[in-house]
């Protein structure tokens, strides 16, 4: 039995919704994962690593309407390595989550004009490709 799965959750960086050539909408998003600890002279270290995520079909659609930039995500899929030849004649390599489930999260705070008050919108709503009623 083969099986392949990764399971990454994080904030939402990036958002690019297209349509392929065959007019399937397709959303790639970048998810930023922020890691701290301390090291051995207990100075706090910080580090960010970026994951390139693509979604097609419903998938897309979903983060087309609700997904906003800052937004925290869970998103399960499944790695794809790709490797392309430049007209240099460089190897680019390129890797990508292909999302397959995603779970929205809370949405980054919002300031509103007339007061000093944040409002912090919650989401919490799982999206299975297969269920999606378009």
């Amino acid at each position: 039995m083969n099986f392949e799965s990764t399971v990454i959750c994080g904030r939402v960086g990036t958002i690019d919704i297209r349509h392929s050539n065959s007019n399937t909408k397709v959303a790639r998003i970048s998810v930023a994962i922020n890691r701290k600890w301390k090291n051995e002279h207990g100075h706090t270290i910080e580090k960010t690593k970026w994951y390139n995520c693509s979604a097609f079909s419903k998938t897309a659609e979903i983060i087309s309407n609700y997904v906003v930039k800052g937004q925290e995500v869970l998103i399960r899929g499944e790695m794809d390595f790709q490797q392309h030849e430049t007209d240099s004649g460089e190897t680019k390599y390129f890797s990508q989550l292909i999302i397959r489930e995603i779970q929205l999260g809370s949405k980054p705070k919002i300031t509103h004009d007339n007061s000093n008050d944040q409002e912090q919108i919650s989401e919490n709503k799982q999206y299975l490709e297969d269920d999606l009623p378009f």
